[in-house]
């Protein structure tokens, strides 16, 4: 058994993910080999907990590439079955606020009031997520 710290994290995430119960079907992998296909569901559902841990970590102040990465890797587990809607819409929350404070770096118009509401909003469904 691969004894590593994102394959551990990921079991203990499937464990407590409670809130994200998840009936992946896998039905892509169908044509490999038996060995060589429980390689590739494990790593689907490493996938998945590294989002979710890359999720909590992301700030504004990170590149644009990161969050659509995530995108990306969430469209690719989608595929697989797995329910990854609550994290896209969240990702993409963390995309509009990140617009919101680029365009005031810019000094284009937003309203401030809008963007505190922004702030607060994720903010407080952040906590709810990590």
């Amino acid at each position: 058994m691969i004894k590593s710290r994102v394959l551990k994290n990921g079991v203990q995430f499937g464990r407590r993910s409670g809130q994200w119960p998840q009936n992946p079907h896998f039905r892509p992998l169908e044509n490999l080999k038996e060995s060589a296909r429980e390689r590739h569901v494990i790593h689907k559902m490493v996938d998945f907990s590294g989002v979710f841990e890359d999720m909590c970590r992301l700030r504004c102040d990170h590149p644009r590439t990161e969050f659509q990465d995530q995108l990306e890797i969430l469209l690719e587990l989608e595929t697989h079955g797995s329910d990854v809607n609550s994290l896209r819409i969240r990702l993409k929350e963390m995309l509009s606020l990140k617009d919101k404070l680029e365009a005031l770096e810019t000094g284009k118009k937003i309203p401030k009031i809008i963007l505190r509401l922004s702030v607060l909003k994720l903010k407080n469904a952040t906590k709810t997520l990590c």
